[in-house]
């Protein structure tokens, strides 16, 4: 009913990526799935809602179990490109047949001759999931090499750190935004503490930004 609404907040994809596995975790281990995960050491932060872009991410990984056989394999990789973060779900299932990409994100659009390892889904989630992308300003696409060949699913979105910076200040009273200067400092150092590292590393990174 387009009534989505996002919480945006500067958060860790660790935080998605560790939200949507434990969540996925029952069905995968179920069908005793071998699940890989690559996450960057390195903290990548993007101002995204973390609900729902875990929320993307589930469905995904929830899609690739239902249409994998047992003891297959689904894989979740993570990787900065430039100016954006792209997350994405490769599995060994049964693939998609190549005259069915094109209508896989439309709402009820489920595979054909698939509907018993839907488990009674109703076919709204990679609807959703391209929802929610696209209201990040990003992308969802789907490709496979054929029925039986497995399935890929890539997501993108911008990391728009310095978007959220400008907005941060623009909503500063004014004496904050006239000294938003004194962050460039000629000499000195800023130590920034906090008990939480993927907080201090997101401030730190907007600290630079400044």
């Amino acid at each position: 009913q387009g009534r989505i609404e996002l919480h945006r907040e500067m958060i860790s994809v660790r935080q998605i990526v560790n939200a949507a596995v434990e969540t996925s975790q029952p069905l995968i281990q179920s069908r005793r799935h071998h699940l890989v995960v690559h996450v960057p050491e390195e903290p990548i932060v993007v101002h995204a809602d973390l609900t729902r872009m875990s929320q993307v991410l589930l469905n995904l990984l929830n899609s690739a179990a239902k249409y994998t056989e047992p003891e297959g394999t689904i894989e979740v990789v993570v990787l900065r490109d430039d100016a954006d973060l792209t997350i994405t779900v490769r599995d060994t299932g049964i693939g998609i047949p190549e005259e069915q990409t094109g209508s896989l994100f439309r709402l009820f659009s489920q595979l054909e001759n698939s509907r018993d390892r839907s488990q009674g889904g109703l076919g709204i989630g990679l609807a959703l999931a391209r929802r929610i992308v696209e209201l990040h300003g990003g992308t969802i696409t789907a490709s496979s090499g054929g029925t039986g060949q497995g399935s890929t699913f890539v997501v993108r979105i911008p990391i728009d750190a310095d978007e959220f910076l400008a907005d941060t200040i623009e909503g500063l009273p004014d004496p904050w935004k006239t000294s938003t200067d004194a962050f460039h400092l000629s000499q000195g150092r800023v130590l920034i503490v906090d008990d939480y590292e993927e907080i201090a590393e997101s401030l730190s990174a907007l600290m630079r930004l400044a």
